[in-house]
């Protein structure tokens, strides 16, 4: 529970430039994408005991489990801003999202972020290097489906949101999660490793 709330408290921070909409978003993805991660070491615990990777299919479950998850969430807190009244507000783009495109870019985000995660012990620098380059990347497809399409936000937005919230994610995940060290697995499961 704790790794959950850690994380959707840094996915508020990371949009905290618009609060109302990217923090609640950021919220929303940040505590889905641990629930599943929660999810996908409890659906792969016979195999992390044998200290193998979970399978795909886990993997595609969990990142389609944690999408709808965000998806819904940020359908329902979803507030219409109408940016003219506002001298400096969130782009067009980042409001006018359809629920498809935001369970993509969810889903996006969800599916990169557990290959990187399953991935994580041959490298753990490689890994958070990739954490960034997944959320510059998936900024630009937030951007590339949405409505309204601006380049220069959409930069914006991903150096200052969608990249320290993959990086926060991950370093809260490699903190808190049981599954990120054997060792930690071992001891949370009651195991002694194998010589």
């Amino acid at each position: 529970m704790g790794l959950i709330l850690l994380t959707g408290w840094l996915g508020f921070l990371s949009g905290l430039f618009y609060p109302s909409i990217m923090g609640l978003r950021g919220a929303s993805l940040g505590g889905s994408l641990s629930m599943g991660i929660i999810l996908l070491g409890f659906l792969s615990r016979s195999r992390l005991d044998a200290d193998q990777r979970p399978k795909w299919g886990i993997v595609m479950l969990t990142a389609l489990f944690s999408a709808a998850i965000t998806a819904f969430l940020i359908r329902v807190m979803d507030v219409d801003i109408d940016n003219k009244h506002y001298e400096f507000g969130p782009p067009p783009y980042l409001v006018l999202e359809s629920p498809l495109s935001i369970f993509g870019i969810a889903w996006a985000y969800s599916l990169s972020l557990y290959v990187i995660y399953i991935y994580r012990r041959s490298s753990y620098l490689r890994a958070f290097l990739l954490a960034g380059l997944a959320g510059l990347a998936c900024t630009i497809l937030r951007a590339a489906l949405s409505p309204s399409f601006r380049p220069a936000e959409a930069s914006i937005t991903s150096l200052f949101s969608g990249i320290p919230f993959c990086l926060a994610w991950l370093g809260a995940v490699a903190l808190f999660d049981p599954a990120w060290t054997r060792k930690r697995w071992l001891r949370l499961r009651g195991l002694t490793p194998q010589p």
